[in-house]
């Protein structure tokens, strides 16, 4: 059964209700979730005894990047006290998650340039249709993947 509905809805709350604390960290009551939400994902989290999570928003600058939860198993595990630090250690993540996305995304256009440059010295050495063809299967095909190719 698709329970993507129940989690997406959970989450949107989550979200809601991150935004209305001057924290920005809550901590979640499992027993009210399962209490509201019925569906397969839920029941599982309720057959491994979860009690509560210490929830905050992963945010660098303006963007939010995702949440953090820590899960507990034991009820009243997490309270007041524990937000600082959470959420210091939280903007830690923040910044390692802006550091990675950014490092993927120069590795992404270093390697689009390495077969853009590719590409640009192999077509110089064409002579033939047939090598034209083997340029859009051998190198292009890397850059925007697809099942087949013609030229007109």
């Amino acid at each position: 059964k698709d329970d993507s509905g129940d989690v997406v809805s959970h989450l949107l709350e989550i979200e809601t209700r991150l935004g209305k604390t001057t924290e920005n960290v809550i901590i979640e009551n499992w027993e009210k979730v399962f209490e509201k939400y019925r569906s397969y994902y839920f029941r599982q989290l309720e057959e491994v005894a979860l009690k509560e999570s210490l929830v905050t928003s992963i945010i660098n600058s303006e963007d939010v990047y995702g949440t953090v939860w820590l899960n507990s198993y034991t009820e009243g595990r997490f309270g007041k006290k524990d937000y600082a630090i959470f959420k210091l250690l939280c903007e830690q993540i923040g910044v390692a998650v802006v550091n990675l996305l950014s490092k993927e995304a120069l590795e992404c256009r270093e390697r689009e340039a390495l077969q853009l440059n590719k590409v640009s010295e192999a077509i110089a050495r064409i002579d033939k249709r047939q090598d034209l063809l083997k340029i859009i299967y051998g190198y292009i095909k890397e850059i925007f993947p697809f099942d087949n190719a013609g030229l007109f």
